[in-house]
């Protein structure tokens, strides 16, 4: 009757330890999930700052190359042209000696050329010159750079939160892993009075029942392990698995065999 009454005590026991120690392996699972997460959140940002600052720096670039073009404009505008140039003579016709001035000029294809990039130029240049001369073109510039610098801003802020909370939760991992060995130190030692209250041989009954339970795992099995009695029994155990897992390979192996020849 007393062993009854022990064995069920333990296997109560038994019981809540296994979902003390489920409760700790889930809060750990979930702890290092939260962590994964923050850690592609942080790359996320990452990735998205740099494409900013990219964007900042095309803009950048942009309004030098903008700001040397027109530059290069405006010193073509301003360059003097040679502004030499001959009278076109014509004859009246193909017999005549005398010949008379037209309303046309003859100029040089230098002068030429220069007065057609000036032209050209000017084309380009006219949409935009108010805006240019007023500084309007300038300012939507500024405030192009100045969103950009915003954006920047705005992903630094949330990396500096996302590596706030990636810290804190760092902190908590070390915490719960620093918690967790003691909590299975005092596990283990709880263990130990168990077993020395209910006897070696029904608490291997206990240990077994959860072993299987847990498939095994070898951190419950450093938390259940008291001595080396323990540390034996689960070494047997696994010979006897791995046996029977060998016994029934070597049988399916004579069957596919037996298949073969069959056919």
């Amino acid at each position: 009757e007393n062993s009854k009454q022990d064995y069920d005590k333990f296997a109560q026991r038994r019981d809540e330890l296994g979902k003390e120690i489920k409760h700790k392996f889930n809060d750990k699972r979930q702890l290092q999930t939260d962590n994964q997460l923050l850690i592609e959140q942080l790359e996320i940002l990452r990735v998205e700052k740099e494409t900013e600052k990219a964007k900042l720096d095309e803009i950048k670039a942009n309004r030098e190359k903008e700001e040397q073009e027109y530059q290069k404009m405006i010193k073509a505008l301003k360059e003097p042209v040679n502004t030499k140039y001959e009278y076109e003579y014509k004859k009246p016709n193909l017999f005549s000696e005398e010949r008379y001035k037209t309303d046309n000029v003859i100029v040089s294809k230098a002068t030429m050329d220069q007065l057609s990039e000036q032209a050209q130029y000017g084309r380009r240049i006219a949409p935009d010159y108010e805006k240019l001369m007023n500084g309007e073109r300038y300012q939507e510039l500024q405030e192009d750079l100045e969103l950009q610098r915003e954006k920047i801003i705005e992903q630094d802020n949330k990396m500096a939160n996302a590596k706030r909370n990636y810290n804190k939760i760092k902190q908590e991992k070390d915490e719960m892993i620093k918690d967790q060995k003691e909590t299975n130190q005092l596990l283990n030692k709880t263990c130990g009075v168990i077993k020395g209250w209910v006897g070696e041989k029904i608490y291997h009954k206990g240990i077994d029942y959860v072993d299987t339970h847990m498939q095994r795992n070898q951190k419950i099995r450093n938390i259940m392990t008291v001595d080396e009695n323990d540390k034996s029994f689960f070494e047997k155990k696994d010979r006897v698995i791995l046996q029977k897992q060998f016994e029934q390979q070597s049988i399916v192996k004579e069957q596919d065999k037996g298949f073969d020849l069959d056919l």
